[in-house]
């Protein structure tokens, strides 16, 4: 008689035992779950924000309508007639570096916070094209950054968007035929690197 009451109060304790255990693997499990769901929620509170309060990508854009359709940027801009025309740019201004990087400095003044560097390169296989040497926006900041973009700005604490941007343009140069002066335009590719530090 007590080996059956030792036997039931055995299995009694087995079964709470067996209880136990379900109960303790679900907690680990539902702890699993609400942290799962908890690591979610910091995701997408931290892309909204992101997403939010991101101007990169509309800086850059600005920054590319601004240089081709102001008069302040690289269009040609004809004094006499006070009419700019949008995405034609001077053969002259082009070849002196000078010039077109006082010109630049003006249209694009951010103080000492740059907030933008940018490569200005022409693709063309027209000889005239061709002669023309890549020029820079802030070509300090973008040597600095250049390296900052790819793999190695994922170790480091800041980091460098690059974008490509490809825009069809037509450059204009003046040329002197037997005293008269006659306008030639050759229709080409400019391509813009542009780098920006995420802030």
């Amino acid at each position: 008689m007590n080996k059956v009451k030792i036997n039931k109060k055995i299995g009694k304790i087995g079964k709470k035992s067996q209880l136990a255990y379900f109960q303790l693997m679900f907690l680990f499990i539902r702890i699993a779950v609400l942290l799962l769901v908890l690591f979610s929620i910091v995701i997408l509170v931290h892309m909204f924000i992101n997403e939010s309060t991101n101007i990169q990508k509309e800086e850059i854009n600005m920054f590319t309508e601004f240089l081709l359709y102001s008069k302040h940027g690289l269009s040609h801009y004809d004094k006499q007639a006070g009419r700019l025309y949008p995405g034609i740019l001077d053969y002259a201004e082009l070849t002196n570096t000078g010039l077109i990087q006082a010109k630049l400095d003006y249209a694009f003044d951010y103080g000492d916070y740059k907030v933008m560097a940018i490569k200005f390169k022409f693709n063309s296989l027209v000889p005239e094209v061709s002669e023309i040497q890549e020029f820079y926006y802030n070509k300090e900041r973008y040597d600095e950054w250049l390296h900052l973009t790819g793999l190695k700005a994922r170790i480091t604490k800041q980091f460098v968007t690059k974008k490509q941007r490809t825009v069809n343009v037509i450059i204009r140069k003046e040329i002197e035929i037997e005293g008269i002066i006659k306008e030639q335009f050759f229709p080409t590719k400019l391509e813009l690197t542009m780098l920006s530090p995420n802030t």
